[in-house]
């Protein structure tokens, strides 16, 4: 956990996420630990470092700058957590993995939110092929989605985020055919997609727990969701603004 020490509240614009050792930084994920916080377009418990994540990143130099107008209210005493994923390279290594905060002089326009459905509630079978997973969290504001970030591990195949709409309609946010786990990005629509309230954030992913995966470490392992890679994850990182 990292304190910010801060004064007085601050309205951050952006975070720089500088891997110390490449070799070995797989991605990081940087949350605000704020433990009472609420979603204001969900009703469901909120997810401790999911759902108020800050910025994710892979193992290179990366700096988030958040939409024009836009920043994250942080109060003062905030603490935030700073988890970090290790690739063993089959020696000693050492890491200095540092962060840069950028801040508003003043309060910006709108407030830039983040919310993540996660489904943590499944089995995939070992030697399970084509596995379909899916989570969905229904929204209960106007909003527009700025930032995605698709999220699975080594079994990951394909994946999509999309809005059912409350008309029935599907409208597709990203899809990623051919997943990679080494593809830890942050991916800026070219324009925000709104989406109105009574829509459902769909994800849906499919695992690929065979010999045929070149990067499946095991697939005579049965999994569930953890936070180490040799697990499993289902997740739709996504940042939002609010327009109603």
């Amino acid at each position: 956990k990292i304190s910010m020490n801060l004064a007085e509240d601050k309205w951050l614009r952006g975070v720089e996420i500088q891997p110390g050792n490449p070799k070995t930084v797989h991605h990081i994920v940087l949350t605000n630990t704020e433990s009472n916080k609420l979603s204001p377009i969900t009703d469901r418990k909120i997810l401790p470092w999911t759902d108020n994540y800050l910025a994710l990143g892979g193992g290179a130099d990366q700096a988030t700058i958040f939409p024009e107008g836009t920043g994250i209210f942080i109060p003062k005493g905030t603490t935030l957590t700073i988890q970090i994923h290790y690739t063993p390279t089959g020696k000693v290594e050492k890491d200095q993995t540092r962060l840069g905060f950028y801040f508003h002089d003043s309060i910006p326009a709108k407030e830039f939110y983040a919310l993540s459905p996660s489904n943590t509630e499944f089995v995939i079978p070992p030697f399970g092929k084509n596995v379909k997973l899916t989570v969905a969290d229904e929204i209960s504001r106007d909003i527009k989605i700025h930032y995605v970030v698709p999220h699975m591990h080594y079994r990951g195949k394909s994946i999509k985020i999309s809005a059912i709409l409350p008309d029935g309609s599907e409208k597709t946010i990203i899809s990623v055919a051919d997943y990679s786990f080494n593809w830890q990005w942050l991916y800026k629509l070219k324009e925000p997609v709104s989406i109105p309230k009574g829509s459902k954030i769909l994800v849906e992913g499919i695992f690929d727990n065979t010999y045929q995966n070149p990067l499946n470490p095991d697939p005579t392992k049965e999994l569930i969701y953890g936070i180490q890679s040799t697990d499993e994850m289902l997740i739709g990182f996504f940042n939002y603004t609010l327009e109603d």
